[in-house]
């Protein structure tokens, strides 16, 4: 078939990154907790759809993107760069410092 294949296999990456961040005693509550994050969007989901897109699909569509924007500004500024990519470009010491 010519059409592409979408899937979400991509999705699971950061998690297993942010995974790698976390002590090993720790790890397994605060990856349940995103876990929860996931059940809570996608019961929020149709939610949002029962009560906005009899008005306006456009806010169904803009309410649906907020955690998407809100979780994209919080990993820019609080997820720390790849220590492997920090290597690569000379920052040693930075990915030290991360590590």
């Amino acid at each position: 078939s010519d059409e592409p294949y979408l899937s979400v296999g991509g999705l699971t990456v950061p998690f297993d990154i942010f995974a790698e961040f976390l002590p090993t005693s720790h790890r397994g509550k605060h990856l349940l907790v995103i876990e929860y994050f996931w059940t809570a969007g996608s019961l929020m989901t149709p939610l949002f759809a029962y009560f906005t897109l009899e008005t306006s699909w456009r806010l169904f569509v803009i309410l649906c993107a907020l955690p998407c924007i809100f979780s994209g500004i919080l990993g820019v500024c609080l997820v720390p760069e790849s220590p492997r990519w920090l290597i690569s470009v000379g920052q040693g010491d930075r990915a030290l410092a991360i590590i």
